[in-house]
């Protein structure tokens, strides 16, 4: 493989006749649709409104346009402010979203790329915008410099990734983003940048520009059609839109990475001095071939077709023809050469139109098919005199000598000179990546800024994951090819496409679905997470088998473990599946499956701020708090069982719906023990098997609820006293680490340091607290449970302790445990699995946008201020409203929030700050440090009525 080999792997679309995606963009071509007509009737009259009397047209022009709704912007997506948005460059608009969708279809998280060195490179020459907005007369705004220059398009991508590569607009006319993915290509491969954004965007909203290519003979087709290579050429029609890619080195690619297609090498020349500026020249064309090839390192016999800028201009198809003919060296194929040109279809996209002929050519590969020339029938006479063929329907991808797929080129000529050839090639089949056992249920995450968003995505994916057969790569897509948005989240879980389809269905219709988690919506701050490992009661026969047998990660841990215990063991080490004999074993077990599982969420990016244990679940708590070692903690368990195992058959323990003070009034009376209060509600006793037998019956008598826990033994309680010695001689040298997470005792109730010899003697006869504990670290701050065992103990004791409080259950059951995780990951814990990141990935369309507009806007009316008194506090708090709506777009929820709280930029706040200062004599000195300085909007409006006269101003007549 080259080092200087190029991939795309992402391309993000928008085009005429509603194309946004990249099949839309194949089905559009091999559908041979055409997207251009008469522009839409309220563009045409604006238009014809603003051109010179002189040259208004008699015949409406033709174009390829998008809707209003398609040059919108999900302003709330990009944390943009409703008076910026509306401001902006609707290029620099489709330019952020085409971007975020190309990273989607690249599998590429956003912000993942913050604080890299990765490049933006776009093409673009359309000033339409920046002629509005900088005409005479026209009333500038804080935004005017940033939302009329060109260079902010590529400059606006890299701010909202946060990257810190090259960011620039190339401005070659319509070789733009063909050169600058030829500038995006070079400095991948000298190492410049790692990834790069490539994009070309085009408008057609300014009359003038309209006007003048209109006014040039032979450049606009007449009637609309565009006839490349064809005795009839007589120019074309222009188009708006765009596209965007993103490449990387081909050598970087991970195993399972998707490619559309490979770039070999690129070249850019310049037309040099010919008739007259605009005139092309197919001799410096041929050059940018020649030299293109040669970066490629290939011969001109290997490239099989070219998508050709092929505008349909006279001058500009002959001297087009010449250079491919002369740099492909026709007449001595043997099989002539594929010259074919999308824009009768597509219509000319200017700027955009090198990415978007990449574009093309990447759908072409995949299906394997080069594009037809649509309205071409009568070839001039280069065409047959040369061997070349235009083709008039969709063909096979031609293949080289050797019957692999040859290259293709793409062709890009600026009409003041500059030209740009690329050379591709189809990328290899990829090889599937490793993947999980498709056993496991999948987990599939979704989130958006607004629920519509939620709700539409979730629309838009169901009838792609329905047609699927893996699910595993759908919840590797969903994952980690996407970014999470924290304020509203689903999640399914699911064995089979079809089950995934339907719960997405669901989602989509707002109806409740056993297979989904949410959806739910942020309130405050994001949970604090208490991972819970419980004590000893939660083992069963068959717990873990299946999970080790579906899920690897888990199962490694489980060796871990057993590998950890065995030197502190006679015998075997319990595995899954083995029987499970005595309490020591037991023990062994519920141990295991706690750290395996522990070390499974760890894998998966789930890590808890506060860890608790349960009795035994301590010593695993310990492990994944951080404060012992795998090995230290397997030593801990290992001692503690041992020395409890004598006691079995000498007593138990007995689980009472009391709270503890009733507890501890029925265990004075019986010679027992409170060993464990679990919830306000619950207690457990422990000691003589007789003695607890005896109150077991008097609660039965007063109708009180009394179980007797299995297989254990009177822990707690003072039949363990002549251990507590033995444990902590066993354990005298154990070196426990500071932890780093915290652990609350249950033993203490307090923070646990110092988990040595001494402690675990403790806590072997200490009462379990595990009430207190709960109810302090719940009290007063948003949390949220994961209990980890074996199976579910303690969740409706957290939930009568601290009502309200969600609590995963990660248990062995595999439903049981990815549940867990994706109600993690809708309570805002995005978690880094099950699926990993170099797992194949389904193809999922892009998230949808909640585009807003002018229409969109909620209409403010501003006061006149200029008599106000300090009187008019009303009045003044109503004004300063009407600012923050204005700027952000819908009304600040409170005036007991700062500005930047409100949604307001620094940068808003001088629009704000403008009005205010014309609003009242009074204001005029006020300045944005004393706005941002103002605690909240209620703070600013107490200062501007202070600063307001105890009478009312005098207004001069004019």
């Amino acid at each position: 493989m080259s080092t200087h080999t190029v991939s795309v792997v992402g391309m993000g679309v928008r085009l005429p006749g509603h194309i946004t995606t990249p099949d839309e963009l194949a089905q559009a071509l091999a559908g041979h649709r055409t997207v251009v007509g008469p522009l839409p009737e309220e563009r045409w009259e604006r238009l014809v409104s603003e051109v010179h009397p002189d040259q208004r047209p008699r015949r409406r022009w033709h174009g390829g346009t998008l809707t209003d709704h398609d040059w919108g912007l999900d302003r709330w997506h990009f944390g943009i402010s409703a008076d910026e948005a509306e401001q902006m460059d609707p290029q620099q608009r489709l330019a952020l979203e085409l971007v975020w969708e190309a990273l989607a279809d690249a599998g590429i998280r956003p912000s993942s790329l913050a604080g890299t060195d990765t490049g933006v490179y776009a093409g673009a020459a359309g000033v339409d915008h920046a002629g509005r907005v900088f005409a005479p007369g026209v009333r500038t705004t804080p935004h005017t410099g940033q939302s009329g220059a060109l260079s902010i398009i590529a400059n606006r991508v890299s701010y909202h990734l946060g990257v810190h590569g090259p960011s620039f607009v190339v401005d070659s006319a319509c070789s733009a983003s063909a050169v600058a993915l030829h500038l995006a290509a070079r400095d991948l491969v000298d190492g410049t940048v790692d990834t790069a954004v490539v994009l070309g965007v085009n408008s057609l909203d300014s009359a003038a520009i309209n006007a003048y290519f209109h006014q040039v003979d032979g450049v606009m087709a007449p009637g609309g059609v565009c006839s490349p290579f064809s005795r009839a050429a007589h120019g074309y029609v222009r188009s708006e839109g765009g596209g965007a890619l993103i490449l990387c080195r081909t050598i970087d690619l991970t195993p399972g990475t998707r490619e559309w297609v490979r770039l070999l090498g690129s070249a850019v020349t310049h037309d040099g001095r010919t008739p007259h500026l605009i005139a092309p020249n197919g001799h410096a064309q041929a050059k940018a071939i020649t030299r293109a090839l040669a970066a490629a390192g290939l011969e001109p016999d290997q490239v099989g077709a070219v998508l050709g800028h092929a505008t349909g201009t006279a001058a500009g198809d002959a001297q087009e023809l010449r250079g491919v003919a002369d740099a492909y060296r026709t007449r001595d194929r043997e099989q002539p050469l594929l010259l074919t040109s999308v824009k009768p279809g597509l219509g000319h996209t200017e700027a955009a139109s090198g990415v978007v002929n990449v574009m093309c050519a990447a759908v072409g590969a995949r299906a394997g098919r080069i594009w037809p020339t649509l309205n071409h029938t009568d070839p001039v006479a280069l065409v047959g005199n040369r061997r070349i063929t235009v083709p008039t329907r969709a063909v096979d991808w031609p293949t080289g000598a050797e019957g692999t797929p040859a290259a293709v080129g793409v062709s890009a000529f600026g009409f003041g000179g500059t030209n740009a050839h690329l050379i591709l090639a189809p990328a290899p089949e990829p090889q599937p990546a490793s993947k999980r056992a498709p056993a496991a249920p999948v987990v599939i995450p979704l989130s958006g800024h607004t629920r519509q968003v939620l709700t539409r995505t979730a629309a838009r994916w169901a009838p792609a994951v329905a047609a699927l057969e893996d699910l595993v790569p759908v919840g590797a897509a969903a994952l980690w090819g996407r970014d999470h948005d924290p304020r509203h989240r689903a999640a399914v879980v699911a064995r089979t496409p079809g089950e995934a389809a339907e719960a997405l269905h669901a989602i989509a219709h707002n109806r409740p679905h056993q297979n989904i988690l949410g959806p739910l919506a942020a309130h405050g701050p994001r949970e604090r997470l208490v991972g819970v490992m419980s004590g000893h009661g939660t083992h069963h026969q068959h717990m873990a088998v299946e999970l080790a047998a579906t899920t690897p990660v888990f199962a490694a841990a489980v060796d871990r473990g057993r590998a950890a215990l065995q030197p502190f063991v006679d015998g075997p080490v319990w595995a899954p599946g083995a029987p499970l004999e005595g309490f020591e074993q037991i023990q062994h077990a519920g141990w295991l499956v706690q750290v395996a599982l522990a070390d499974t969420l760890t894998a998966w990016g789930i890590a808890p701020q506060v860890w608790v244990g349960h009795s035994a679940g301590e010593v695993a708590a310990a492990y994944a708090a951080g404060a012992l070692t795998l090995e230290q903690s397997a030593r801990v368990i290992a001692a503690r069982s041992r020395l409890l195992a004598p006691l079995s058959g000498k007593g138990g323990m007995l689980a009472v719906a009391l709270p503890v003070d009733q507890a501890e009034a029925v265990a004075a009376e019986y010679g027992v023990d409170v060993a464990v209060v679990n919830s306000p509600r619950l207690s457990v006793l422990s000691g003589a098997t007789a003695d607890l037998a005896a109150a077991a019956a008097a609660l039965e008598r007063a109708g009180v609820w009394a179980k007797a826990i299995r297989d254990v033994v009177p822990a707690h309680s003072p039949a363990v006293t002549p251990l507590q010695e033995a444990l902590r001689q066993e354990l005298d040298t154990l070196e426990p680490s500071a932890p780093t997470a915290l652990m609350v005792s249950t033993a203490t109730g307090a923070p646990a340091t110092g988990l040595g010899a001494d402690y675990w003697a403790y806590q072997l006869r200490a009462r379990v607290r595990f009430a207190d504990v709960i109810g302090r670290l719940t009290e007063g701050q948003p949390t949220g449970v994961v209990e980890v065992g074996a199976r579910a103990v303690l969740a409706g004791h957290i939930t009568d302790t601290a009502p309200g409080t969600p609590v995963a259950t990660v248990t062995t059951d595999p439903d049981e445990l990815f549940r867990a995780v994706a109600g993690l990951y809708v309570h805002g814990h995005t978690p880094t699995g099950p699926s990993s990141p170099g797992e194949e990935r389904a193809e999922l369309p892009p998230a949808v946008w909640q585009r807003t507009g002018a229409e969109d806007r909620t209409h403010v009316d501003l006061p006149a201020a200029a008599t106000w008194t300090a009187q008019d506090h009303g009045r003044v708090t109503g004004l300063v409203l009407a600012l923050a709506t204005r700027t952000i777009g819908t009304a600040p929820g409170s005036v007991d929030v700062s500005w930047a709280e409100a949604g307001v930029t620094s940068l808003d706040l001088v629009g704000v700050l403008a009005h205010l200062r014309t609003a009242h004599p009074a204001w005029a000195t006020e300045s944005v440090t004393d706005l941002a300085a103002d605690a909240t909007i209620a703070a600013t409006v107490e200062r501007l009525t202070a600063l307001l006269p105890r009478t009312e101003a005098t207004v001069p007549t004019p």
